[in-house]
């Protein structure tokens, strides 16, 4: 299985967009100046990137949600709304809570500290 990445996509089709403009400059001066080779080469650029750009435009986004990470959930270190904090020892009277994941972990019902958006990864 082959490595998943998201990617911003847009960004992505602006600079091929961007690539495409830079090769009809060039293949519009190819042209003036009578130069076959860069006409064909530059001809076969704007096509191919014109393809990868159909390509990335046709490709189902992934299934993918944002996420509040630990570090930044309102929900972090209080013993009863946060999911991802265990009772450690309750036999032993009172016993304490603690964390179960890293700063960086995440769950299902994160809610950033200040209302803000979350993460997007």
């Amino acid at each position: 299985m082959a490595d998943i990445q998201l990617i911003a996509a847009n960004d992505l089709l602006r600079f091929i967009e961007g690539e495409i403009e830079k090769s009809k400059d060039e293949l519009q001066d190819a042209r003036n100046n009578g130069n076959a080779e860069n006409v064909a080469y530059n001809g076969g650029e704007i096509q191919e990137a014109r393809r990868i750009k159909l390509h990335i435009m046709k490709t189902p986004p992934s299934d993918a949600v944002p996420v509040v990470r630990c570090k930044d959930c309102k929900h972090r270190g209080t013993p009863y709304n946060c999911p991802m904090r265990t009772l450690v020892m309750p036999w032993q009277g009172a016993g304490s809570y603690e964390d179960c994941t890293e700063d960086d972990g995440y769950c299902h019902m994160g809610v950033k500290k200040d209302g803000g958006a979350e993460d997007e990864h």
